[in-house]
């Protein structure tokens, strides 16, 4: 649970756990698919195919199984890393449940998009109906505790949304925190500047559109300019690791 209703206050308001969804066997071997069909991006994923798949079987559940029993993740410092943080999630979600009054129909629809965005068309239907219920469920008092199960409900869909998740270095995950942290080829292009995979720019960009309607302020990357040239932290490189970007 992440998001809970207090009935004294009448207010929703976070209990600081988070999903841990992003970890499931299911979610890893998709991670892990990608990397084998795309080929490794950055040392860490070129590492998880050399010491657990030697052999280049390419069994990604198998490997995502070995990931789990190995503690793979914990003993060569790496983490799984989110494009788009659930603490930018969690608060537009917060700030639709405590808006008084209600938030418009555009703040609806942006939330709309990016549960769309993060899990594809095939979940237009549950985005319509789970919103829909929310909307319903915030108007009484007596139903708000459905509205907060309703929000983790989605919130737990985007934890282990695999289009939002990558394999990094856990040192620089720690250390963008709960900024946007996209994924970025560090292998080929060598001290080129780099653009983030397709992905990580589509998410910012409707994570960025919800919170603008919400009122939030927007959340970017860790980014600096030094004569004209763009870095940025990413989870792609080791030791709070920057990169020089397009």
């Amino acid at each position: 649970m992440s998001i809970i209703y207090n009935q004294g206050l009448d207010n929703f308001i976070s209990n600081g756990s988070r999903p841990s969804g992003h970890l499931n066997i299911s979610t890893l071997a998709n991670i892990v698919l990608d990397i084998i069909n795309k080929q490794p991006l950055n040392e860490a994923e070129q590492n998880l195919l050399t010491i657990l798949d030697p052999s280049g079987k390419g069994n990604y559940y198998q490997i995502a199984k070995k990931m789990k029993a190995k503690n793979f993740l914990s003993t060569y410092g790496y983490a799984i890393c989110h494009k788009i943080p659930y603490a930018g999630i969690e608060r537009c979600m917060l700030a639709l449940a405590n808006a008084n009054p209600p938030k418009t129909d555009a703040a609806w629809t942006n939330l709309f998009n990016l549960v769309c965005g993060l899990n594809g068309v095939g979940y237009s239907g549950y985005a319509t109906s789970t919103i829909s219920s929310i909307q319903s469920d915030l108007s009484q008092k007596s139903s708000k505790p459905n509205a907060a199960a309703e929000f983790n409900s989605i919130l737990n869909e985007f934890d282990k949304a695999d289009d939002n998740l990558y394999l990094g270095f856990s040192q620089t995950n720690s250390s963008i925190s709960d900024r946007i942290d996209k994924h970025y080829d560090v292998v080929t292009p060598g001290n080129n500047p780099v653009a983030a995979t397709p992905r990580g720019g589509n998410l910012e960009d409707l994570l960025n559109k919800l919170e603008t309607s919400l009122k939030l302020p927007t959340t970017k990357p860790v980014q600096v300019t030094t004569k004209g040239i763009k870095w940025e932290e990413s989870s792609c490189v080791d030791g709070i690791g920057w990169l020089v970007v397009v």
